[in-house]
């Protein structure tokens, strides 16, 4: 084999060789991108359900106060703190 064969041939190889990393270049960014879509929604699914759980415990929280409240409340208090709601208007609504 001559020395322009042999170059010929390696040069060859080379582009082969480099046109193979590109298309892994190009696998491993498609495969990090889908880890990491994959990891955002996993992600927002337990923050979701962690926030949802939270709310449930304030909420009933808030109720328990509301109930201790009123228990604790002079029953004067009471009377004038809740007016029945079918004597209540809104405005702009008709009845």
């Amino acid at each position: 084999m001559t020395t322009k064969a042999i170059l010929g041939l390696t040069g060859i190889l080379l582009l082969l060789g480099l046109g193979g990393c590109d298309s892994a270049e190009k696998a491993a960014d498609s495969f990090a991108t889908k880890v990491e879509e994959a990891a955002r929604e996993q992600a927002r699914e337990t923050l979701g359900g962690t926030l949802d759980e939270l709310n449930k415990k304030v909420d009933e929280a808030q109720n328990q106060g509301r109930a201790w409240l009123d228990q604790h409340r002079p029953e004067q208090e009471k009377q004038e703190a809740a007016p029945p709601r079918a004597n209540r208007s809104v405005e702009g609504v008709e009845a």
